[in-house]
C-alpha cells in the first residue's frame, strides 16, 4: 500500500482551476497558435474537393510604343507601332482533371496597318496524360484528408501539453503557497526557541553554543522562506502569461494535510497516444505523395 501525507485535491473537485483551464483554452494565444496548422489542413481540403473547387478570375494587360529602324543604312527610316492587348479568363478546375474556361481579348493595333478586334471563346481541356480522370487530384485529396487526421492529432496532443503544464504551474503555485504557510509556522517556532535558549544562556544552564545554533535554525528558515517567495511569484507570473492578463490568484486555497490511499495508475497503450498517432497519420500522407509521384 502507497500513502501520502500531502493530499492533491481532484481536478474534478477543484472548480477554480476548472475555470482557469476553460479560460486559457478559449482565450490564450498558445492554443490559438496550435489551431492554425489544423484550421490550413481543413481549408486545403475543402480547397482540394470538388464542389469546393473556386473559379479563377485572370486579368492581363499590355500596352506596347515601339519604333523600329527599317534600315540600317538611313536612320531616319523608322516604323513604328501601338498595340493595346487585354485578356479576361474565368476558369473552374474539376476533380476528373478537366479545366473548364471563358476567355475574351481585345486587341488595338495601330502602325502600318490599322486594327482593332474582340475575341471571346468558351473552352474545356482534358488531361489525357498523368491526371487522366483526376488520378492525382484523387491522390491529393487522400493526402489533404491525412493530413487534416495528423494536424488534429497533433493539435490535440499539444493543447493536451498545454493544458498539463498549465495544471502543473497551477499545483505548484498552491504546493508553495501551503509550503511558505509552513515555513511561516516554523519560523515561529525557531524564533520562540531562540527566545528560550537566550533566557537559559543568560542563566547559565546552556552553553553558548546551543544560542548559535538556534540563531542558525531562524536564520535557514528565512533563507527557505525567501527561497519559496521567490518561486511563488515565479509561478504567479507563469500563470498571468498563460492566461494573459494580472491576477492576484487568491482564490488557489491552501492544501489540506492527510493522509491518503494512493490508486494505482492503469499502464497506457502507446497507441492511443496523440503524437503518434499524428506522426502516423503524416507518414501514410507522405506515402500517398509518394505513389502520387511515382
Amino acid at each position: 500500500m502507497k500513502y501520502i501525507l500531502l493530499a492533491l485535491v481532484s481536478f474534478s473537485a477543484s472548480a477554480n482551476l476548472k475555470n482557469y483551464v476553460r479560460e486559457y483554452l478559449k482565450d490564450s494565444t498558445e492554443v490559438k497558435e496550435a489551431s492554425y496548422n489544423f484550421e490550413l489542413s481543413k481549408l486545403t481540403l475543402e480547397l482540394e474537393s470538388g464542389d469546393k473547387r473556386p473559379w479563377t478570375l485572370g486579368i492581363l494587360a499590355q500596352h506596347d510604343d515601339v519604333g523600329l529602324i527599317s534600315n540600317p543604312n538611313n536612320p531616319n527610316l523608322v516604323n513604328t507601332y501601338k498595340a493595346f492587348n487585354s485578356g479576361v479568363e474565368l476558369s473552374k478546375e474539376n476533380v476528373w482533371g478537366g479545366k473548364f474556361s471563358i476567355t475574351g481579348s481585345y486587341i488595338d493595333f495601330s502602325g502600318g496597318t490599322e486594327y482593332e478586334g474582340y475575341n471571346q471563346e468558351v473552352s474545356y481541356t482534358q488531361d489525357l496524360g498523368k491526371n487522366f480522370f483526376g488520378r492525382n487530384d484523387d491522390a491529393d485529396i487522400e493526402i489533404a484528408e491525412k493530413n487534416v487526421y495528423s494536424s488534429k492529432y497533433a493539435f490535440d496532443a499539444e493543447v493536451s501539453q498545454n493544458v498539463l503544464e498549465f495544471i502543473e504551474t497551477y499545483y505548484n503555485y498552491k504546493k508553495t503557497k501551503t509550503l511558505i504557510q509552513l515555513k511561516d509556522e516554523a519560523m515561529k517556532r525557531a524564533e520562540k526557541r531562540l527566545k528560550f535558549v537566550q533566557k537559559q544562556v543568560r542563566d547559565g544552564l546552556k552553553e553558548r553554543v546551543d544560542l548559535y545554533s538556534a540563531q542558525a535554525s531562524v536564520n535557514s528558515v528565512g533563507e527557505e522562506h525567501a527561497e519559496l517567495e521567490s518561486q511563488l511569484e515565479t509561478y504567479k507570473k507563469s500563470l498571468e502569461s498563460k492566461l494573459e492578463r494580472s491576477h492576484s490568484f487568491n482564490d488557489i486555497d491552501l492544501y489540506k494535510i492527510e493522509k491518503i490511499k494512493m490508486e494505482t495508475i492503469t499502464d497506457g497503450e502507446i497507441d492511443s497516444n496523440l503524437t503518434i498517432q499524428a506522426l502516423s497519420k503524416k507518414l501514410e500522407a507522405l506515402n500517398t505523395a509518394i505513389e502520387k509521384y511515382d
